[in-house]
């Protein structure tokens, strides 16, 4: 028994999955849903979400790992993909807690991280966020381990920087020396063709 391998196969069970999948970039370059997802497990091809991301999206994988965000745990699934809507299979009935798979990032997604930053007690009514982030609140690592990390990468720029202005001093003088030396060596050379050349005019 076959199966087609087309995101309509997806559709019976995860309408609003599919439905926010359907007005994708995603959608628009025909990624479907087993080019991500394994069709028994549910589970991502490459093992996590992290590395099937930067399967295609190198750069930005990149520039998150390097970042406060990416230090602190924060992974693209968690701005890219937060759980805000109920799926509800179609054949069974049964309600589920779907992540959207429009890609776009909810316009609330700070606040539920960073609610006191965002809107600072007094300056407005924050409604409760509808999805749990406790998965994504646990994953980060204390203020003092994102400074001593953030500390790390500022040595290891320093370090870099030192060493590579001390290649630059050293190319610097082993040019000098190699001209000195060139230049010593054709007045020596020049000297001696003078001194021969007296010696055979005399």
């Amino acid at each position: 028994m076959t199966l087609p391998m087309d995101a309509g196969t997806c559709r019976m069970c995860h309408e609003a999955a599919f439905s926010t999948w359907e007005t994708s970039k995603h959608a628009e370059q025909k990624i479907e849903c087993f080019d991500c997802h394994q069709a028994h497990t549910q589970g991502v091809r490459t093992g996590s979400a992290e590395t099937l991301c930067a399967a295609c999206h190198t750069d930005e994988q990149t520039k998150l790992a390097h970042s406060v965000h990416g230090i602190s745990g924060v992974d693209c699934g968690s701005c890219h993909m937060a759980k805000g809507m109920t799926d509800t299979s179609i054949a069974s009935g049964v309600a589920i807690s779907a992540s959207t798979h429009s890609f776009t990032v909810p316009a609330d997604v700070c606040n539920r991280c960073h609610s006191s930053a965002t809107h600072p007690a007094g300056n407005a009514l924050i409604k409760a966020p509808q999805t749990d982030v406790t998965g994504v609140m646990e994953a980060q690592p204390s203020t003092a381990r994102v400074k001593e990390l953030e500390s790390e990468v500022t040595d290891l720029e320093a370090r870099v920087n030192s060493v590579r202005n001390l290649a630059v001093l050293s190319m610097g003088l082993a040019l000098g020396v190699g001209a000195f030396f060139g230049l010593l060596a054709g007045v020596v050379g020049m000297s001696l063709w003078h001194a021969r050349s007296r010696r055979e005019a005399k």
